[in-house]
């Protein structure tokens, strides 16, 4: 359902938690008259209001807590591309990371098996 209310500038920044009261759990009927036209009004007030009102919360479905990380827009992206592309590379690059070295040695050791390393035969076959 779309509300066929026109929208005024001054309403855009306006959250729907702005339209019900959380103290009495009962919808803001002065504002939402002021705002709504009639067949807005009636379908809102259709709708049930929860018996607990919460805040608001922003929820990154793609990660397991809610939190929106670099990580999980990875793990999304990554999965949103055919595992049998050239995107993907097949190895258990897991084993380079636990390792007990320097960060800077498993990341080499990560670029040379990837063969990204800037050797004079992947320059070449780069055309560079």
């Amino acid at each position: 359902m779309q509300p066929s209310s026109i929208q005024s500038s001054h309403l855009l920044n306006m959250t729907i938690s702005q339209l019900f009261n959380p103290t009495t759990n009962n919808w803001n009927r002065e504002l939402i008259t002021s705002i709504m036209n009639t067949q807005d009004k009636i379908d809102i007030f259709k709708l049930p209001l929860h018996s607990r009102a919460t805040s608001e919360t922003v929820i990154w479905n793609a990660s397991p807590n809610g939190a929106y990380t670099v990580k999980s827009v990875y793990k999304m992206c990554l999965s949103l591309f055919d595992h049998r592309s050239n995107y993907h590379v097949t190895g258990d690059w897991k084993l380079i990371w636990p390792l007990c070295s320097p960060s800077k040695i498993k990341h080499f050791c990560w670029r040379m098996l990837r063969h990204c390393l800037p050797t004079q035969f992947n320059l070449q076959s780069r055309g560079v």
